[in-house]
């Protein structure tokens, strides 16, 4: 072995290997982000890299030592460095070995403790100390301290350690002169991982990657030793899915590096408390019967033994997973009668915290089927309405059926999770053994759950009259103080809103959101909050629905149900929101996550209702062709199911506009005859009608049908209807020169628009009448600004007008014109005369060609100039 001696000798004797850089691997994958943090902190006096064992430390200093362009001193420290001459001596022997330091400069570094000399270099030196867990003489670590505290300028130092080193580093942080990298950062991200398989010659699918990113946790270790033992498998896939901490070059490696270093009593605790996921410091010591249970936590998560903390306060600990199934593993061999009786333990624990999921899964580990099925019964309905169905069909599928049947409460509670969930098919199947086990059940909150889920098939399958049925047989009154109520109440909500009676259904959904939010039933009250969006929309209240939508999605979005089906109302309702308010960019982006959210959805009315708008959506983009495609396959995908009759009216009037302006009137007529099917007698039909007539050129025919909408014999479905009804009229009456009769029509439009900020029907029914617009926009008072929105997005109707070119005195007096300031109030607001003033107003005036403040306002709205 090469050994190398200090230049004045003290006997002691330094093998080279110590101070040498280590080679790295042949499978070495650079980690340019790291080596990038590194660059950065060797800019700071102090580095640390601190994380467990196998997170790839010093593999990650080596290679970066390549890169970096200052000389580097290398200690790789053990357990003779804790006397204090062994560890001094390899430094300087480290640092000598640079040949950037001379021998006088480390003269004070022979003996510490002592004071630190503070020697010029002519560079940068980096000293890398690797494997500083292993120091702990109290002598030693002052000696570090004292460099640390008296830093040569030149100097930079890096410290690798598996734990937190017991030095006063809390000095540098809050000097920020320390720059830490720690556990998070060191961990593989997937596309690393792919790059280190690809090294072994192995190219996972997407799905194999994943599963294997979720067993390591990134940890670098476990993926280097699952890449050795895959390169070997004859089925990597199968290697994976079975890959756990009992394999067993995985298990070799935690026995090594990591339990053979704890003493037994640690040893002891971290395999009885290995049965749980997570632990807090009470249940650990229910589990291992320790007083100290706290302390033994604080102890290994401080020393860094794949262990982590979550929680307010940090008080939930959890062991990386890889370790975990090696413990439990470990567990089973050595005690295996003690395994059922640590879950029940932890069961106990779980339930009398109100923690029912664990509670459920510890009994299930336990064998104790009985006590999981009573807990789920207990439990199951609530966590559907909090958002866990999920869980609830996943633990239920771990029950037998007997079990399931034995607590026949059950039964229905997998029913509710399946249809929360789409899946009509295995609700129906949980439904009808109930049925069958309890035809006629005694409890009324059973009988109230029972008819809940049953509405829920119906209302999925399309059987509105049968679901709305259903719901008047639910006795809310049995149900008072039950959260069972609030989904009784929603779902009869839903019931009348998807049949047009949305003041039933808003009346209930209000007062089931009530219930919900008092009770923390987080998924119910995201699905009543994106209903009542869809209920804002149908009622015309776009502001109001574009609100609600993005309300109940931000809701969604904080708790990871953003994609789900519970979201569709919401974004379908603010898509069309945006599109009535002409904002067709935030409308796409709407639209495409309605799309998304309802894949695989039973609902029709949900579906329809996500196509449509991506229909329109599209249209208003510019695909004017694919649009209309779009709607009418989204149509044809509905054949003969009930669809909420708002939804109808909007898609129908959609339709026709958009038929009609692609020059295809056949489509046009079917999309009338479709209207008339689904609303018979409605404003709707008779307006659709009229817009094929005028489009034919038979006026007369036409406003002759328009006539029922306009004067109230028909009713509309929803009231956008009416807005376009006005603006037809208003187009058929300045077509026969019936111009007092068209201002009418068009500010009965505008009144009926202002409110509900309904811009779309202007741009897309009514060309031609800009200029009756700015004619009319005096009279029309508190709505004058949204008058002048409309201006700005109605089409021009093909009308030119000469270019008008303003200086820049004029333009800023033109738009002042509209306000009620006078003259001398805006010469004043412009810092000029009246007489100056008048002198630009007569200019504008003459190139607008008009006479009058009034017409010169006019005139610039006509041309785009105000």
């Amino acid at each position: 072995m090469g050994e190398r001696r200090g230049p004045r000798s003290t006997g002691v004797r330094i093998p080279s290997e110590k101070i040498t850089v280590p080679g790295t691997t042949p499978t070495l994958i650079t980690r340019e982000r790291l080596h990038a943090a590194l660059d950065t902190a060797a800019a700071q006096p102090v580095t640390l890299v601190c994380a467990p064992a196998g997170y790839g430390k010093t593999m990650l200093l080596a290679a970066w030592v390549l890169t970096t362009g200052s000389p580097v001193a290398w200690v790789r420290v053990d357990g003779d460095d804790n006397d204090p001459r062994h560890l001094w001596h390899a430094v300087r022997s480290a640092l000598l070995a640079t040949g950037a330091v001379q021998e006088p400069a480390l003269a004070s570094l022979a003996v510490p403790p002592g004071d630190i000399a503070a020697p010029e270099a002519q560079t940068r030196v980096v000293l890398v100390l690797d494997g500083l867990e292993a120091l702990n003489d109290p002598l030693a670590l002052h000696g570090l301290e004292l460099l640390i505290r008296h830093q040569p300028a030149w100097l930079r130092l890096v410290l690798a350690s598996r734990r937190d080193p017991p030095l006063q580093l809390y000095r540098l942080r809050l000097a920020c002169l320390l720059h830490e990298i720690r556990e998070e950062a060191l961990r593989f991200t997937e596309a690393e991982t792919a790059e280190l398989l690809r090294e072994y010659g192995l190219e996972p699918a997407p799905r194999d990657l994943a599963r294997l990113m979720r067993l390591t946790e990134g940890w670098p270790a476990g993926l280097r030793l699952a890449a050795v033992s895959m390169r070997l498998a004859p089925d990597p896939s199968a290697f994976i899915a079975g890959f756990s901490g009992d394999e067993r070059s995985v298990a070799d490696y935690l026995a090594g590096e990591i339990l053979s270093r704890s003493p037994p009593a640690e040893r002891e605790f971290l395999l009885r408390t290995s049965v749980c996921e997570r632990l807090s410091a009470e249940l650990a010591s229910a589990l291992t019967g320790r007083h100290d249970a706290a302390a033994m936590l604080d102890r290994l998560y401080r020393g860094n033994v794949l262990i982590s903390r979550s929680g307010p306060g940090a008080a939930w600990h959890r062991y990386h997973a890889l370790l975990r199934s090696h413990l439990y593993a470990e567990l089973r061999r050595r005690h295996p009668r003690t395994v059922p009786e640590l879950h029940r333990i932890a069961a106990d624990w779980y339930e009398a915290h109100d923690l029912p999921v664990e509670a459920v899964r510890q009994a299930l580990a336990a064998s104790d089927l009985a006590r999981a099925s009573t807990l789920m019964e207990r439990h199951a309905t609530g966590l559907v309405m909090s958002g866990r169905g999920g869980t609830v069909r996943r633990l239920l599928e771990e029950l037998p059926e007997p079990a399931m049947i034995a607590e026949p409460g059950l039964l229905l509670a997998a029913a509710l999770a399946d249809l929360d969930a789409g899946d009509v098919v295995s609700g129906s199947r949980h439904l009808a053994l109930h049925a069958r086990t309890e035809p006629h059940p005694a409890d009324p909150r059973v009988r109230a759950l029972r008819q809940i889920a049953r509405l829920k098939r119906a209302r999925m399958g399309g059987s509105l009259s049968e679901a709305l049925h259903i719901a008047e047989t639910i006795s809310l009154g049995a149900l008072e103080g039950d959260d069972l109520s609030a989904l009784a109440m929603a779902d009869r909500g839903m019931v009348h809103v998807e049949l047009g009676h949305l003041g039933q259904g808003k009346a209930g959904l209000e007062s089931a959101l009530t219930i919900a939010v008092r009770r923390g039933l987080d998924h119910l009250t995201a699905q009543c909050m994106s209903c009542l969006a869809a209920v804002a929309a149908a009622e015309c209240s776009f502001a109001r629905a574009a609100h609600l939508g993005e309300e109940a999605a931000a809701f969604a979005l904080a708790r990871g149900w953003e994609r789900t089906a519970l979201c569709a109302p919401a974004y379908e309702a603010a898509a069309w929101a945006e599109l009535q308010q002409a904002d067709s960019a935030l409308a796409e982006r709407y639209s495409r996550l309605a799309r998304q959210s309802v894949r695989g959805q039973a609902d029709p009315s949900m579906e329809f209702g996500a196509r449509m708008v991506g229909a329109v959506t599209a249209y208003e983009l510019g695909e004017r062709h694919q649009g209309l495609l779009d709607l009418r396959r989204a149509w044809a995908g509905c054949a003969d199911r009930p669809l909420m009759p708002e939804l109808v009216a909007f898609g129908a009037v959609a339709e026709v506009e958009m038929a009609l302006t692609a020059g295809r009137h056949p489509w046009a007529v079917e999309a009338l005859e479709r209207a008339r099917v689904r609303l018979d007698g409605s404003a709707e039909t008779t307006v659709l009608e009229a817009a094929v007539l005028a489009a034919r050129g038979q006026g007369e025919s036409a406003r002759s049908a328009l006539r029922r909408a306009l004067d109230g014999s028909a009713e509309p479905v929803v009231v956008s209807t009416l807005i376009e009804a006005w603006l037809l009229e208003a187009r058929l009456c300045a077509t026969y020169g019936e111009e007092p009769r068209a201002a009418h029509a068009l500010r009965e439009a505008v009144e009926l628009a202002g409110p509900r900020q309904a811009l779309r029907p202007f741009r897309v029914s009514a060309p031609g009448l800009r200029k009756l617009l700015v004619r009319s926009l005096p009279g029309t008072g508190p709505l004058e600004p949204f008058a002048t929105e409309v201006l700005r997005i109605m089409p021009n109707g093909g009308e030119t007008a000469a270019a008008v070119t303003l200086t820049p005195r004029e333009t800023a007096l033109l738009q002042q014109l509209p306000s009620l300031l006078t003259l001398e109030e805006i010469a004043a607001d412009l810092f000029v005369s009246v007489n100056t003033l008048k002198t630009h107003l007569r200019s504008i005036y003459r190139k607008l060609q008009v006479g009058c403040r009034r017409d010169a306002v006019a005139s610039a709205r006509e041309q785009g100039l105000l």
